[in-house]
């Protein structure tokens, strides 16, 4: 049976020559760093995106990565204030002589931020948007301005069309919400916003919105509910369709059950098909989460990246649902996020991995063809685990009980990180030889999906959902 976790990727010459499989783990913090976007470069690399936190409790930056095709590191430039955290989700846009980034800066409050910055990483200029929580995607308009969304200071999914130097031209919120991603229609008259669990779309002269629709997965887990959902990406497959994708979560005390979700829709509002991918129905732990979406018109196919029992997990669909091809990648650790593009032959992902600590992760295929790619470089062994570690939460006591045993007496260091990879807190904890049980209040978290781990310990990350 097959499960899943978290991940991005690129177009090959007609002559390729079959490679050894690159990835790696990128260390830019000893705290906390994670990959967002991935981008082509003019040099045959690429540029990551991504946010840093360099101590636990500490503020959060944006940084700049640039490596060559081997992921060797070529630049890198970290942005931010030393009072503010700044932080962004999926929002760059590729300009003549640099990029345009998007996301948040939060010193009491949080507020929508743009930054600019050219092909050498230099910042030009940074601003923040008024009026605005975040901007989470910014995309390109057929007449050279560019298109955001995000989430208004009054909890609604706003647009907003600005220029290069970050000039509004107009702004406006629709309904309750946030925009997570977005994409223009073929002709540039319209487009597809992605919330958290709904759909909006807009026609771009009158503003005025269409439709908005609600995401509804089917049937999930052992109890055919799901108690927490959310979507992660959208992309044009065709004119007059899209495809999303995203992770839905079951926890029943002692086991948590996450699914895969896949979705084409109509630019009617209509779903055409939907399902889970992989399999969802493990008795005791199966993690299956969706993060990536990328579209391959000259197939007519879909790629969907997300993670399987720690690996990451590529399934290709025809736009019609029917499975194409399966591709599983063993990954250093844990995959607590993902982004996949396809470039010049080759598929290239971005993401954050669960190892020592949490670190942005780098993926590129050996070939056009992913799934004989050879196997990757660079790869720390997971080796045998000798140990147990077992959560169960229990969301009405505001507690979660660890069950955990270690092969000697040692010191455990518990790290719980949100779903994006953020440490929320640390605790060290004294465990004695054999069978240990420990107690943890959760009574003050937000409402999502968090990880469990102990650093010191040869066990696996486990995930839980706070209702």
């Amino acid at each position: 049976m097959k499960k899943t976790l978290i991940t991005f990727f690129a177009l090959l010459p007609v002559v390729a020559f079959s490679q050894p499989a690159i990835q790696k783990s990128i260390a830019l913090s000893s705290s906390f760093d994670a990959g967002h976007v991935l981008m082509p470069t003019s040099s045959g690399g690429y540029a990551i995106f991504g946010r840093q936190t360099p101590a636990p409790g500490a503020m959060t930056d944006v940084f700049y990565l640039q490596v060559d095709a081997q992921g060797n590191q070529v630049a890198y430039k970290k942005y931010g204030d030393g009072n503010a955290s700044e932080t962004f989700g999926k929002g760059v846009a590729a300009l003549q002589n640099g990029w345009l980034l998007v996301g948040s800066k939060t010193v009491i409050g949080s507020t929508g931020w743009l930054l600019r910055i050219n092909a050498a990483g230099d910042m030009l200029w940074s601003k923040t948007v008024a009026s605005t929580n975040r901007i989470n995607q910014v995309v390109p308009l057929p007449d050279g301005r560019l298109l955001a969304t995000g989430q208004s200071n009054t909890g609604r999914m706003f647009l907003m069309e600005l220029t290069e130097d970050g000039t509004i031209v107009w702004q406006q919120n629709y309904t309750s919400g946030e925009g997570r991603d977005l994409y223009v229609t073929m002709g540039g008259n319209a487009c597809v916003v992605l919330g958290g669990t709904q759909i909006w779309k807009i026609h771009l002269s009158s503003r005025q919105l269409q439709w908005e629709q609600p995401v509804v997965p089917p049937p999930f887990g052992p109890t055919n509910r799901t108690e927490f959902f959310v979507l992660n990406g959208i992309v044009q497959v065709e004119k007059g369709q899209f495809a999303i994708i995203g992770s839905a979560y079951t926890d029943l005390i002692t086991e948590l059950h996450s699914g895969h979700f896949a979705a084409v829709w109509s630019e009617s509002g209509t779903p055409l098909w939907q399902k889970f991918l992989h399999e969802t129905t493990n008795s005791s732990y199966d993690q299956n989460e969706g993060f990536s979406i990328f579209a391959l018109p000259n197939t007519k196919t879909i790629l969907f990246a997300g993670s399987d029992d720690g690996k990451i997990a590529v399934t290709r669909t025809d736009l019609k649902g029917k499975i194409v091809e399966d591709t599983e990648i063993t990954a250093p650790g844990a995959i607590l996020g993902l982004s996949l593009i396809k470039n010049a032959g080759f598929y290239a992902m971005t993401g954050a991995v669960l190892t020592g600590s949490v670190n942005t992760y780098f993926y590129r295929s050996g070939s056009n063809d992913l799934a004989k790619s050879t196997a990757p470089q660079n790869m720390s062994e997971q080796g045998n685990r000798a140990e147990n570690f077992r959560v169960m939460h229990q969301p009405d006591a505001a507690r979660l009980t660890v069950e955990t045993s270690a092969t000697v007496e040692r010191e455990g260091v518990f790290q719980l990180l949100d779903v994006s990879g953020r440490l929320v807190w640390e605790k060290k904890v004294r465990l004695a030889t054999g069978d240990n049980r420990i107690e943890l209040e959760t009574g003050k978290l937000s409402p999502g999906l968090y990880w469990l781990r102990d650093l010191r310990g040869d066990t696996p990350a486990r995930a839980f959902v706070q209702p």
